[in-house]
């Protein structure tokens, strides 16, 4: 049987295959901004660090990919896979290690967008690779291929098991966060 996790990443990927693509939504304008080397102060969880550039902390939100939030529970609320997705990057970034960051834009949140490389290898795509990261819902690529590339990692970390993809069920980290909101709003409505 076909974990329904799978349809989710399949469909825009035969999209992109036939040449398609559906309009996406851009939380990306004005492409780089610059380059930066930084060193990891912090690993907030599995798609946020925080990192030390020239004096200054800011906060990186890792472009591109969307990792299990830190409360999140994997299936039948055994596995803590968010905390387990903070581990594995952080057994990648430990604190101090100097990384380089392909920056972008600032997010609503006041993080800076980004692409952080380590030793020559795209952290953000690594984590995909690992299957403890998933792409983000409204990621808007550089170019086609781009986009494709990760897809194509996505699919084959989910067809060799990797990470959350050998978990039997488990709920993409975008909807886990709208259920949060959502159930939020109802207890608030209903102790009204």
């Amino acid at each position: 049987m076909i974990n329904n996790t799978y349809l989710f990443y399949a469909i825009p990927l035969l999209v992109l295959i036939l040449g398609k693509t559906p309009h996406e939504l851009s939380h990306i304008s004005g492409g780089i901004l610059k380059t930066k080397h930084c060193h990891v102060l912090r690993v907030l969880d599995g798609d946020t660090i925080t990192v030390d550039c020239d004096g200054k902390e800011e906060r990186v939100r890792l472009l591109y990919i969307d990792a299990p939030e830190s409360d999140q529970l994997g299936p039948q609320n055994f596995y803590q896979i968010g905390k387990w997705s903070t581990a594995r990057l952080k057994s990648r970034l430990s604190i101090f290690k100097l990384v380089s960051i392909k920056y972008y834009e600032k997010d609503t949140y006041g993080r800076v967008l980004g692409v952080v490389y380590h030793l020559g290898v795209n952290i953000n795509l690594w984590m995909i690779q690992k299957g403890v990261a998933t792409i983000y819902q409204y990621a808007e690529f550089e170019s086609p291929q781009h986009k494709n590339k990760y897809y194509f990692e996505l699919l084959k970390a989910a067809v060799n098991g990797e990470g959350i993809w050998s978990l039997d069920k488990w709920r993409n980290p975008y909807f886990f966060r709208r259920s949060k909101k959502l159930n939020k709003k109802l207890k608030k409505f209903l102790l009204k």
